[in-house]
């Protein structure tokens, strides 16, 4: 599930088929440190950690989804939230909205 960038109230997730998200190599290339070997990809952004908010160019996300703990792009800002740095996920999130 996703939220919703304006509001905490979640919205259901797009029914985006795998095979239909396009990632350019350059992007895939920065995303190089992936423990996850870009599991986002073949899930339709399903396995990607749930955006809380998304403030400019940043994105944050659940705190609380402990399956990407020692994910090298998650950044810890301040006790309550968790920066996004991958750049597969800002691609995902700002291209497909997922």
């Amino acid at each position: 599930m996703l939220f919703n960038v304006f509001h905490t109230s979640m919205i259901e997730p797009l029914s985006i088929q795998p095979d239909t998200i396009t990632i350019s190599d350059e992007v895939k290339a920065r995303a190089c440190d992936c423990p996850r070997e870009h599991a986002c990809l073949s899930s339709a952004g399903r396995a990607c950690c749930p955006v809380t908010e998304s403030v400019g160019n940043a994105i944050f996300v659940d705190v609380n989804h402990s399956g990407h703990a020692a994910c090298p792009y998650r950044v810890s800002f301040g006790a309550k939230h968790r920066l996004c740095t991958c750049p597969m996920r800002h691609e995902l999130f700002r291209r497909h909205k997922l």
